[in-house]
């Protein structure tokens, strides 16, 4: 199947992410958006938030301001999938050093 995403994924280099100060594994993620591990009725369809902080492991969280809608939920309450909408210069920055 081809990969029709506009943004390398990183799949060996997960993240924690912080929206409203609740905390989420990123097990994928590109400039484009992140897949998370979470439960689909804390982040429902649809909504938008704003993620906070991202670091990687063991890393002291980095402050980055990144706009991003859920647009894909797993029926088996486990995985969401956000969309970025909008990343300020300091997110691009953090989540391209997290990337090397």
């Amino acid at each position: 199947m081809e990969d029709r995403s506009a943004h390398t994924r990183q799949g060996n280099v997960s993240v924690a992410i912080t929206i409203g100060g609740l905390q989420y594994r990123g097990n994928e993620w590109s400039f484009g958006g992140f897949l998370l591990d979470a439960d689909p009725a804390d982040l429902p369809l649809g909504t938008l938030v704003c993620i906070d902080s991202v670091r990687s492991h063991k890393k002291k969280p980095k402050p980055v301001e990144i706009r991003a809608r859920v647009v894909r939920a797993s029926g088996d309450r486990a995985h969401v999938a956000l969309s970025s909408l909008h990343l300020n210069d300091d997110a691009f920055r953090v989540l391209d050093e997290l990337r090397r």
